[in-house]
């Protein structure tokens, strides 16, 4: 769970991009106050929900919950 703008060289793209390519079998759910970021994010974390601030906590802790709890890819 990230968002899309963090400190430093990395933002959440480049980090979800990563962890597609080096840890695919973790989902990556990305968060913005920008709701035109939702479009990038989703052709990054397709199967995973985009939430855009601000957003509900309990709909958010439900989202992490189905993500870890959901078999992983072979």
């Amino acid at each position: 769970f990230s968002d899309v703008r963090m400190p430093g060289d990395l933002d959440g793209f480049g980090l979800a991009t990563w962890i597609r390519k080096n840890r695919p079998e973790l989902p990556v759910i990305l968060t913005s106050g920008d709701a035109r970021k939702s479009a990038a994010a989703q052709a990054i974390c397709s199967e995973v929900p985009f939430f855009a601030k601000p957003f509900d906590l309990q709909s958010a802790v439900v989202q992490i919950r189905q993500q870890i709890d959901r078999p992983q890819k072979p």
